[in-house]
């Protein structure tokens, strides 16, 4: 069993989210080097890992360090919130929904009802929110690349340097090896989900 943690510093707008086996253990081993940090919150699940890490993203701008971020207690109560509500409801349905990925299709479709055109307008203007703020972000990250211009990057701020990775071409492989790439090659069903235009 996880234990998802919310430690703050003091009366410090600072709050450290992680996770640990021991919270108790953990809280003392902070205490040590830092007898002002009180235990805020504890959530347990099987595996707080996926918790932790959509937290992180959730609140990546109000990151100050590491698995440091400036919430007041008001935010700290709802993060606590979103933990569980992850937990609870989001790592649940995701995991039916990969169920139901890998699963044939077995019945034709249902008839629409007012919950399902709810449900599906809901996911069209998430949608749209999420590609506006995907485009706003794009706008911001290449403002900041022109600004760093052919540099490192902007010193104790952020870095865009030139690192090689490989780059499997998989499409010369194939004409190349055709047996061997065929001998490796699964088909596997997936189902397709897109929204339909009337």
């Amino acid at each position: 069993m996880d234990q998802l943690y919310f430690m703050q510093n003091g009366d410090a707008d600072v709050v450290k989210i992680g996770r640990a086996g021991d919270v108790e253990a953990r809280h003392g081993q902070f205490k040590t080097g830092n007898p002002e940090i009180r235990l805020v919150d504890v959530v347990e699940a099987d595996d707080g890992r996926p918790i932790e890490r959509i937290l992180h993203r959730l609140h990546y701008s109000k990151r100050v360090h590491g698995e440091f971020f400036a919430l007041n207690p008001d935010e700290v109560v709802e993060v606590v919130m979103q933990a569980r509500e992850i937990r609870d409801m989001y790592l649940p349905m995701e995991q039916e929904v990969k169920r139901l990925a890998q699963s044939s299709c077995n019945a034709p479709p249902q008839p629409p009802t007012e919950e399902l055109r709810a449900l599906r307008r809901s996911v069209i203007e998430k949608r749209e929110a999420k590609y506006r703020a995907e485009f706003e972000c794009d706008l911001a990250e290449f403002a900041y690349k022109t600004a760093i211009g052919t540099s490192e990057g902007i010193e104790g701020d952020g870095s865009w340097k030139t690192v090689v990775v490989p780059d499997f071409d998989e499409a010369a492989f194939r004409q190349a090896h055709e047996e061997l790439y065929g001998a490796f090659v699964r088909p596997r069903p997936q189902r397709r989900f897109r929204l339909l235009w009337s």
